[in-house]
């Protein structure tokens, strides 16, 4: 899991204190319409919108896909994981 930099929420982590995205899913872009993993919500995303900000950099409306949330938030990059990487290994995602 750790060698394909697959995030894995932790005990410990929470909404307050996500877990760090691994480095080999960090990305400081995603694309409108790319699913994602969300490190604070502990579920997939589909990314809505892309906005750049002064204080935080991009930051994206996403759409939470796991049944529990099922709503739209605005997250920060650096909290959200690429499974890009994965899809290339041929995970469903």
């Amino acid at each position: 899991m750790k060698e394909n930099a697959v995030p894995i929420r932790v005990p410990g982590s929470s909404y307050f204190s996500p877990e760090m995205v691994p480095e080999g899913a960090q990305r400081e872009r995603f694309k409108v319409g790319e699913v994602v993993y969300s490190t604070k919500y502990d579920s997939t995303a589909l990314i809505e919108v892309e906005k750049l900000t002064e204080q935080y950099g991009y930051i994206y409306r996403i759409f939470l896909l796991s049944d529990k949330w099922l709503q739209s938030a605005w997250q920060e990059h650096y909290e959200l994981a690429s499974l890009e990487h994965l899809r290339e290994l041929g995970v469903r995602i």
